[in-house]
């Protein structure tokens, strides 16, 4: 299950905005300031004990972290039990990491996901997202790609960035729901402009089938170059198709030869077969400049190859 690998939500601040709390919150303020968690967690425990759910999502953050106090899985999700009972959102989140991921507790993608379902009744767009993920591959949910389109929707509605490239990849491949190429370009520019390399990737193939936008092979050798530069496998096999075939760039056998390697290192499979294929049709010549390429690309971190 560590396909559908999820990040905890840390936020030891949360319960400032609680005015349940009789602490100073100047002097809680100071000590975050100064990242001493010890005497933090040491002031809001009480609160915890007594049943305040913010403090207890703070003490499972405390534990999980190992930030004021020892790093102690089990501990944190007793705390995150004892908040998301009560309907605590990011301890409602962070249980079903816990879960999901096996820390602390036994691995269980079906509870995880159970957690991660009454965060996003919430709203929790984080665990709308990995809602969604859970759906499109049935792991921990009945495979539906149409609630899956669902929680990725409501989740790009609120900024997730990997929600967008996912939903705008839905739109592409009609999957849960009809082709729309438009709402695809609109959910992965989005997400590109986040920084999503996955997005990136996908307006590459936009471009280069002239769906939503002109057909523009130069352009989608760009948008394949700054996903490979992110370690987007498929862009770097793309790429090498685009420097075989001529399209958007002067043909390269050489620099094809150079991708497909880059891919097929990482496992890709359609890149192991064109790799064997092209590197028959070079000489010895060739294929060391397509090395030298190699070397210098890994070196630059795939800028500039």
């Amino acid at each position: 299950m560590k396909r559908l690998f999820a990040l905890s939500f840390f936020c030891a601040i949360l319960f400032l905005r609680y005015p349940a709390f009789a602490v100073d919150q100047r002097q809680l303020q100071e000590l975050l300031d100064k990242g001493d968690y010890v005497t933090f967690s040491r002031l809001i425990r009480p609160f915890a004990e007594q049943g305040d759910a913010d403090a207890q999502f703070n003490m499972g953050a405390f534990y999980e972290q190992g930030q004021g106090v020892p790093r102690d899985y089990l501990e944190a999700a007793r705390w995150y039990q004892k908040a998301a009972d009560q309907g605590q959102v990011f301890a409602q989140y962070n249980l079903g990491v816990l879960y999901l991921n096996g820390l602390g507790l036994h691995e269980d993608a079906e509870t995880a996901m159970r957690w991660f379902d009454a965060a996003a009744q919430q709203g929790d767009p984080k665990a709308q997202f990995i809602l969604g993920v859970g759906y499109s591959g049935g792991e921990g949910v009945p495979q539906n790609n149409t609630t899956a389109r669902h929680w990725f929707q409501l989740a790009a509605d609120q900024g997730n960035d990997s929600a967008q490239s996912w939903l705008g990849r839905f739109y592409y491949e009609g999957r849960g729901g009809e082709k729309n190429y438009d709402e695809a370009l609109k959910w992965l520019q989005r997400a590109a402009d986040q920084g999503v390399g996955e997005a990136k990737y996908q307006l590459g193939r936009l471009h280069e089938e002239g769906k939503a936008v002109p057909q523009d092979y130069k352009a989608a050798l760009i948008w394949y170059s700054i996903a490979a530069q992110q370690k987007i496998v498929e862009a770097q096999f793309r790429l090498g198709g685009m420097y075989e075939s001529g399209k958007g760039t002067l043909q390269d056998y050489s620099r094809a030869l150079m991708w497909y390697n880059i891919a097929a290192a990482s496992g890709h499979y359609q890149a192991e077969i064109s790799q064997g294929i092209i590197a028959r049709r070079l000489s010895a010549t060739e294929q060391e400049r397509a090395e030298r390429l190699e070397t210098d690309c890994l070196a630059k971190k795939y800028i500039g190859c």
